[in-house]
């Protein structure tokens, strides 16, 4: 499609008292969840490995039992390349009386973009649950699963009733993150780090975690979740393109969790159609969003 004086009748007459639709943007939200990375490949691979597990006893005079190391799950991010651009005749250019208050694209195909990323981003968090396999991470189970497979057994990172936020799921959520295991079985202590909820939750996510005493109770008790073990000392952050308005997560200190791979830098061309003077502009980046480490994150869906 192409735009020319039709599209912008209005703004070839003088007499305007404003011209307007451009509006300012939320800072980045996904590098509060994921780790940033750079590619130079048309995909980027992580293996985990499943390390030695617990020792077995040995009888006197008896054999020692030895176990394998070997790759426990592969993780692949393939990376995307959204675009956009669009087409403006010479005459829409030369004839807009108000040039200087609309810039005809180049900073609302920048926040196009950037909203892009951010959708592509949040989709692994909205679709943290998804059971089509699709979305299935290195070890065939989506990221949020209550069976994550490990040798001689599974691990959950997210409840069997998913639960709103509250003190209650927060401290359920402690208790799961402390019981992560690797993939040999070993335990591995793990902590909260930061809450991220979506708009409507962040109300909940002020009281909980900024309240000296119990939220909702009139015991004189400490705020645990504030003041000791189960402390999350980032805090929590809206993002607002969460599509579950209920669903939290909490990011762990675990490494290799969440991870975004840069291939290709945001770049812009402009070109000239020599038939038609017509002005083309476009955008273009690759990139990848996805997680290594399910043990990086905890949530629930309700």
């Amino acid at each position: 499609m192409t735009m020319s004086t039709a599209q912008i009748r209005d703004l070839l007459l003088p007499g305007l008292h404003d011209v307007f639709g451009d509006y300012p943007d939320h800072p980045d939200e996904w590098s509060e969840i994921f780790e940033r990375n750079t590619s130079k490949l048309a995909y980027e691979r992580e293996v985990e490995m499943r390390m030695m597990p617990l020792a077995s006893l040995r009888a006197e005079g008896a054999a020692t039992t030895y176990a394998d190391m070997a790759e426990h799950a592969v993780y692949v991010y393939r990376h995307i390349q959204p675009a956009l651009g669009f087409v403006i005749t010479r005459n829409a250019i030369r004839d807009n009386q108000y040039a200087s208050q609309f810039n005809p694209g180049k900073a609302s195909l920048k926040t196009s973009m950037r909203q892009t990323k951010e959708t592509y981003g949040a989709a692994v968090l909205n679709l943290a649950q998804d059971t089509t396999g699709a979305y299935y991470g290195g070890d065939g189970a989506p990221l949020l699963s209550t069976a994550h497979p490990i040798y001689n057994g599974t691990v959950a990172n997210t409840a069997v009733v998913q639960a709103q936020l509250s003190e209650t799921a927060l401290n359920d959520a402690y208790v799961t993150m402390g019981n992560f295991k690797q993939a040999s079985g070993l335990k591995v202590p793990t902590k909260p780090r930061k809450l991220i909820v979506a708009l409507q939750n962040a109300w909940v996510a002020e009281l909980l975690l900024h309240t000296t005493g119990r939220v909702g109770t009139a015991d004189n008790d400490v705020n645990v979740l504030m003041r000791s073990v189960g402390a999350i000392p980032e805090g929590y952050r809206v993002n607002h393109y969460l599509t579950n308005v209920q669903g939290w997560y909490v990011l762990t200190d675990c490494p290799n969790g969440l991870k975004y791979f840069q291939r290709d830098p945001l770049e812009s061309d402009i070109f000239v159609d020599f038939d038609t003077d017509n002005l083309k502009v476009k955008a273009t980046e690759r990139y990848s969003f996805g997680w290594s480490n399910w043990r990086g994150i905890y949530g629930c869906l309700p």
